[in-house]
């Protein structure tokens, strides 16, 4: 082979890569935008540069002398140099990338409280395969040094490298931690929240409407049940609860008491929360705009950001911290992997990056915004464990575990809370959103670091493995607490993300040998849907009938459920990045849920006066309460 072509032959087969990877990033965003425009300018001569800067090093011959084997090595001098600029240069961009894609120092060149998430930044980010090129340049260099150095003792690379990483992870007990604050010791929970006073506040601005009504005399509560599902769920979520202001009026957001959430539909409710505001308790502009004013645009922003790419921080994450702990022991910080370089991409979107728990707990309790839980599950012992501002069992974990011991017929706890686990600390929503979304492998499952007087250290997980719909959660507080809750009409509303599964005209099984290997852990996969679906819709059955049929001498409650799931016909994906056509289907699915005739129903309970065509008097709320 000629010595051009040689030395040349990676910019060669290397080219068909990168203008195919060129090609495919261009097909979603619009290229009349200049902002893509010069994004991708950039990305080409950046492109262009590297490649000629790598043809002239590669052209030159450098005889090292010092390395081991030097008859092997001396004898080809122009393989040494070329497989030693390889590395150094991955090397160099590698340290390039770090710095100009961090996403920690990202978030703080955007501004999000203006209604217009668009950055103007030239390049804010790569993409999540470049930073897999990237480590499959570093890997193909490190490996190939290693196979040489260690060939004549026979010994297996790829084993040595996973016991090396082992082995750092035991020494240096390398791990995954989310970061608690202390709260002030006079904000330390320990009793269970007053529930009927904190709906009371958040449903008194329905008061001024009912005495305008003597028919009317207690208040309506709205309880929300959104699904996990990646950042589908994620994007339905928003669009659901967006939509549903828009179409039912700003009364029906008002009227929200509690939003119980698993996996991506927490990432959706943070966004969708993080843009309430203080006067009117639901998403308006943060500026002095009267309600109404800009309202499609603020609804319009939580969409898009529920619906932006993360899929690129993670990458990051994935491709620094992570991997320089994997391999190494060495930690960029206590608080830097993967799953803080998602809360990082999170808060360059949201209006208070800086949200605790502790801050929305003063929203909470006055009222301005409706009750958040995110779900999680909790993987030492498999119990669901519920994040949010207010405490939701009763008693401390010490209370807890001596009723497990001096009670003959004790009763395991079915949950355990933040308040009760942590007691005395504070977590970051991005973190409460981001733990109740650890999609498998995509996010780290976490634990806390250890902080002094903490007994219990578990790792938490997705909330999807116990219940992926939600609904456990909000039917459980309904059930435990509406009988002391001043309502005389309740409406559970389910979101999910997911369509279910149908029963097929016909099913063909798989091949023998793959389901001999993999039947086991897809049986626990298909399991978990279709017995959720089962027990979350005898427990909606079981409920209804409880509030409706004055059981145990109860008060009656005017129950309705709504059921509102992804339509059929599309092809929802379970990642976190949505292509353009995607988030497409997203409106387009909504627009087809408003058609359906189960909508329109919910439509006219909520606005219109009468009676529905089963005899049930409507709701006919305004379009505001304030």
């Amino acid at each position: 082979m000629p010595k051009w072509l040689r030395s040349n032959s990676e910019i060669i087969l290397l080219a068909p890569t990168w203008l195919i990877t060129i090609w495919l990033s261009a097909r979603e965003p619009d290229f009349r935008d200049r902002k893509y425009q010069l994004n991708y300018i950039f990305a080409v001569l950046v492109g262009l540069v590297l490649s000629l800067l790598l043809g002239i090093l590669l052209n030159t011959e450098i005889n090292i002398k010092y390395l081991t084997d030097l008859d092997t090595i001396g004898a080809k001098p122009g393989y040494t140099s070329e497989f030693l600029l390889l590395i150094i240069s991955g090397f160099i961009v590698y340290v390039v990338v770090f710095f100009l894609f961090n996403p920690q120092n990202l978030r703080n060149r955007f501004n999000p409280k203006n209604n217009d998430n668009t950055n103007n930044l030239l390049l804010n980010k790569a993409s999540a395969l470049f930073y897999v090129l990237l480590l499959i340049w570093l890997f193909t260099g490190v490996f190939s040094l290693a196979t040489f150095l260690v060939d004549k003792w026979h010994l297996p690379v790829v084993l040595i490298v996973i016991l090396f990483s082992g082995a750092m992870y035991l020494i240096w007990y390398v791990d995954n931690f989310f970061r608690l604050d202390t709260v002030e010791p006079d904000r330390v929970l320990d009793r269970i929240d007053d529930f009927t006073k904190i709906i009371n506040n958040r449903l008194k601005i329905q008061d001024k409407w009912i005495q305008q009504d003597e028919q009317k005399n207690k208040r309506t509560l709205v309880v929300i049940a959104t699904s996990g599902g990646g950042i589908q769920a994620s994007g339905w979520t928003a669009q659901v609860l967006c939509g549903l202001q828009e179409e039912l009026g700003v009364s029906f957001t008002q009227s929200i008491g509690l939003i119980s959430s698993i996996s991506g539909g927490s990432v959706g409710t943070m966004f969708f929360l993080d843009r309430f505001n203080d006067t009117h308790h639901c998403p308006t502009p943060t500026t002095n705009g009267q309600l109404g004013q800009f309202e499609n645009q603020t609804l319009n922003t939580i969409f898009n950001n529920a619906t932006t790419d993360w899929l690129d921080a993670i990458g990051w994450g994935l491709a620094y911290p992570d991997m320089i702990r994997g391999f190494f022991g060495i930690s960029l910080g206590k608080y830097s992997d993967r799953g803080y370089a998602l809360e990082w991409d999170w808060q360059r979107d949201l209006t208070q990056p800086q949200a605790t728990l502790a801050s929305w707990r003063e929203k909470v309790l006055a009222g301005k915004i409706p009750i958040p839980v995110f779900n999680a599950t909790l993987v030492e012992d498999g119990r669901r464990f519920l994040i949010s501002p207010t405490k939701l069992i009763d008693g401390t974990l010490e209370d807890l575990i001596h009723s497990q011991n001096s009670n003959p017929n004790p009763q395991d706890p079915k949950a355990l809370d933040f308040h009760t686990l942590y007691r005395g600390y504070d977590l970051d929503v991005t973190t409460a959103a981001r733990l109740s979304a650890t999609f498998p492998y995509v996010s780290p499952v976490a634990r806390n670091d250890s902080k002094d007087g903490l007994t219990h250290n578990y790792h938490v997980a997705d909330g999807g493995f116990f219940d992926n719909a939600g609904l456990f959660t909000a039917i459980e507080w309904l059930d435990t607490h509406l009988d002391s809750l001043d309502v005389e009409r309740v409406l559970l509303i389910q979101i999910n993300a997911i369509p279910g599964e149908k029963l097929k005209a016909k099913q063909k099984g798989g091949l023998g040998w793959w389901m001999q290997s993999i039947g086991p852990l897809k049986t626990l996969y298909s399991i978990r849907d279709s017995t959720q679906i089962a027990r979350n819709s005898r427990e909606i059955e079981l409920i209804k009938d409880k509030w409706l049929s004055n059981l145990a001498n109860r008060r009656t409650v005017d129950f309705r459920t709504c059921y509102i799931g992804f339509p059929e016909g599309y092809n929802p994906p379970l990642s976190w990045r949505l292509t353009g056509k995607q988030i497409g289907d997203l409106k387009e699915a909504w627009s087809h849920i408003t058609q359906k005739e189960s909508f329109r129903e919910l439509k006219q309970l909520w606005r219109e006066s009468g009676k529905d065509r089963h005899g049930r008097k409507n709701w006919n709320f305004p379009e505001t309460f304030t």
